[in-house]
């Protein structure tokens, strides 16, 4: 039989691209020998290469049967490529085009949790486009006194499209909020000050249709300070996120466990998958490994699914 060829994508414009060079390299390693393989590096620049070769999205078809995605950030998890191998019929691992766009944008997502009943740190949100004469270190300024007047420190300032805890920071003095909200503008036209919960941290994965089970719920081992009610918890709450924001395949959820409740920091359609990251952590306490993740995934992809 005729391998069944990957392309693993990763790369990307985004602030992201060092972490996706990373995903992208930890599956081209442990992706299982019945898969022929090809690296398609999608430069900062926007310029694909196949092998080392540069090559148009559309004549991919053909040399690969599907793609896996490991590009983090704008472009790679926001729906945009998404939209473009489908428009090349080239099937692809991860979220369809919408509910990677909903997933991406973490204030689309706060509203979604509300509307679902589900806790999520009050946020004032500041968007750079309604004062585009200014430049972002002005803004900082501008609003870190609103902000105090509203919300109490500490605040955890981000980005509001952005991943991997990329442009993010906790303030606990006003006078390092500034720089924060400026920190944060550079990922993001819109930026999130969120009041600052204390508690447990935790992060809970979803796999599809995973040993016999429609969404199997993964949370890593560092989180053994999780009681079995907390742990039940999340894993619903992870679960029901997954299916209403109608990911596909994979997911992780990040939650702060406090006296005051279960809170929802925001869901990630494509979690990291380098060597240190929770994911591949999660599946080996388990007795899984990333090869059986990765067959699994493709295998999803190539069916539709």
């Amino acid at each position: 039989m005729q391998k069944v060829v990957v392309g693993v994508l990763r790369g990307g414009p985004s602030s992201e691209y060092e972490i996706s060079l990373k995903t992208g390299q930890a599956v081209l390693t442990h992706l299982p020998e019945e898969f022929g393989r090809h690296d398609i590096l999608v430069t900062k620049d926007g310029q694909w290469h196949l092998d080392g070769v540069e090559v148009v999205p559309a004549k991919l078809h053909g040399k690969v049967n599907v793609i896996f995605n490991a590009l983090h950030g704008q472009y790679g998890e926001d729906g945009k490529v998404q939209q473009l191998l489908e428009s090349h019929k080239i099937p692809y691992t991860g979220s369809k085009p919408f509910a990677s766009s909903l997933a991406m944008h973490k204030l689309l997502t706060k509203e979604h949790f509300r509307k679902e009943g589900i806790k999520t740190p009050h946020a004032i949100v500041i968007d750079v486009s309604a004062q585009s004469a200014k430049q972002p270190s002005a803004l900082g300024a501008e609003f870190a006194h609103q902000i105090f007047r509203k919300m109490s420190p500490p605040w955890v300032v981000k980005p509001a499209s952005a991943g991997s805890s990329q442009g993010v920071t906790i303030v606990k003095l006003l006078k390092d909020l500034p720089g924060a909200v400026s920190k944060a503008f550079e990922h993001s036209e819109q930026v999130i000050i969120e009041e600052y919960i204390r508690g447990k941290e935790a992060t809970v994965a979803i796999i599809e249709d995973f040993r016999d089970k429609k969404h199997y719920t993964l949370i890593p081992e560092s989180n053994g300070m999780l009681t079995t009610i907390e742990k039940k918890a999340l894993q619903d709450i992870a679960m029901h996120i997954h299916k209403t924001l109608g990911l596909r395949h994979y997911s992780d959820t990040d939650f702060i466990v406090s006296p005051r409740g279960v809170y929802v920091l925001e869901t990630n359609s494509q979690p990291a998958l380098h060597q240190e990251a929770l994911l591949p952590k999660a599946l080996h306490a388990v007795g899984s490994s990333y090869q059986e993740f990765l067959r699994h995934v493709i295998n999803l992809a190539i069916a539709g699914v």
